[in-house]
């Protein structure tokens, strides 16, 4: 901010930046969806991805994903943005994929273990208070929403 230079002058606004920084590189991994489990989520749902390779694709399977930016709304990582990042799961992939270019607000859990299986991530429907604070959040970053 400008320095106020004279008693009664008021200081000269600071010149919006133009520029924003780098994505940070976050992805939901195992370990940071484990972390989230219970929180609620503000998620802009971007594209989906019929096939990204991964480590656990098996030759001759395709590895579908969901692009999208979320923004962790409470819980211990509330305010975390995870942009552009890929999320992967049976259940969540049919979630997201109807709703490719809106927004949703979920609550992040696992859903029941079948046998031989890890049980599925899975986003509840988000209640009145979640959608308060996806609300809030929009005001509060109504410039760039996703940064």
């Amino acid at each position: 901010m400008a320095e106020n230079k004279g008693k009664n002058t008021p200081a000269e606004p600071e010149e919006a930046d133009p520029f924003g920084d780098p994505a940070t590189g976050d992805f939901l991994n195992e370990d940071a969806m484990a972390e989230l489990t219970g929180s609620n989520w503000l998620v802009r749902v971007h594209e989906y991805e019929p096939h990204i390779p991964t480590v656990h694709t098996k030759p001759g399977e395709n590895s579908p994903a969901i692009r999208a930016d979320v923004i962790v709304l409470d819980g211990t990582a509330a305010g975390r943005v995870y942009e552009n990042t890929l999320i992967f799961g049976k259940v969540l992939i049919p979630q997201l994929k109807p709703r490719v270019g809106k927004m949703i607000v979920g609550r992040l859990d696992k859903g029941e273990k079948k046998p031989g299986k890890n049980a599925p991530w899975t986003l509840a429907k988000g209640n009145d208070a979640a959608k308060a604070l996806a609300r809030k959040w929009l005001a509060d970053h109504a410039d760039d929403p996703f940064a």
